[in-house]
């Protein structure tokens, strides 16, 4: 009984991400310009993460304001070194979600790089335990890493939202936020390091060297996502020295 309704809960969470109102062709013209593309739905289990981290949820909004929501997403990303079409397809399924704020913006992407880190995790280890023998150590390794990587952004979404509650000009918010900063950079480091660790164990044009580089590269750019929007989220706090 309680599997299913842990199951009617999820599905009705996916049910709520696509029952969003589709503007209508008057509004669309008057919309910002934005991607004729459909947006990309993350999985459901995503979903219920982001939600459940940055206790947000996903909201009705007239066909205007949700072409609003979209080109705020985009904005950001443009804003970012990270490519662009990465970053959008990542944050746009809970534009609605963000709603134009900075604070719900920086929570998302921490969130979402932290599902998408995990996800990474489980991919290389896959492609460990199919590599050469020589190099398990290396990839026991990785998996560390990436542990250390996951527990370190998710500990960045927990200080976010105190800090969404601490004025700004505050020693505090800005020790929380320097903190932040430290975590997120260290999350990248532990990613990185898991490639230098496969590398030293096997040949560099080895096919399990060849995936795990590029999936370490989609995890560094996730968690870079995450950190630039904390940037700009703790940016627009000390421009306006005030609360959230």
């Amino acid at each position: 009984m309680k599997s299913q309704s842990s199951l009617l809960f999820i599905s009705s969470l996916a049910l709520l991400l696509f029952l969003r109102p589709v503007p209508t062709a008057a509004a669309a013209s008057a919309a910002p310009p934005q991607s004729n593309a459909p947006r990309p739905a993350p999985a459901a289990n995503e979903t219920t993460f982001v939600w459940q981290t940055c206790n947000v949820s996903a909201i009705s909004c007239k066909p205007y304001v949700c072409g609003k929501n979209l080109a705020y997403i985009l904005a950001s990303c443009n804003r970012t070194d990270i490519p662009v079409d990465l970053c959008n397809s990542s944050l746009s399924p809970y534009a609605d979600d963000v709603n134009q704020n900075p604070a719900n913006l920086a929570c998302v992407a921490i969130a979402v790089s932290a599902y998408r880190v995990t996800s990474i995790k489980a991919n290389i280890s896959r492609i460990g335990k199919k590599a050469d023998k020589k190099a398990a150590s290396a990839f026991g390794d990785c998996s560390e890493n990436f542990s250390s990587a996951r527990e370190q952004i998710i500990s960045s979404a927990r200080a976010l939202t105190k800090l969404v509650s601490i004025n700004s000009s505050t020693k505090r918010f800005k020790d929380i936020a320097a903190d932040v900063q430290t975590r997120m950079d260290g999350a990248i480091t532990d990613e990185n390091t898991c490639m230098d660790g496969v590398k030293e164990m096997l040949p560099e044009k080895d096919l399990a060297v060849v995936a795990v580089e590029a999936l370490v590269n989609r995890a560094t750019e996730h968690t870079s996502i995450g950190e630039a929007m904390f940037k700009f989220y703790i940016q627009s706090r000390l421009d306006n020295k005030s609360y959230a």
